[in-house]
């Protein structure tokens, strides 16, 4: 199973994404229960100072590769008429054509 991470990144550092990430991956692992998955490389710091459209299209392209896609709880709530970023439209392309959404908060994980 191929899993793609929605990561909130605005305002945090290389470092701080990367911390995060690694939580995120071994919290999914222990709810897994020792089922086998793979994590798409989602996070690519390369793109960071490229512009928006640039960076979200690049995310797109590897959330298409993934089975299972985990967004973080809040950007389900996101009103798309105000201020999406990134996560929420993941969120809503991920939803749009049918892929497997978990959401998580914290290191908490729930079907959707």
């Amino acid at each position: 199973m191929k899993v793609f991470i929605s990561q909130k990144m605005r305002d945090k550092t290389p470092e701080e994404i990367k911390l995060e990430r690694q939580k995120i991956q071994a919290g999914f692992i222990k709810y897994l229960e020792g089922k086998e998955c793979e994590f798409i490389k989602s996070y690519l710091p390369e793109l960071k100072f490229k512009d928006p459209i640039t960076s979200l299209s690049q995310s797109l392209a590897l959330l298409a590769e993934a089975d299972v896609v985990l967004i973080p709880f809040e950007s389900t709530l996101v009103d798309m008429n105000k201020d999406p970023k990134g996560c929420e439209f993941e969120y809503a392309i991920a939803k749009a054509y049918g892929k497997k959404i978990i959401t998580y908060s914290g290191l908490f994980f729930a079907r959707n």
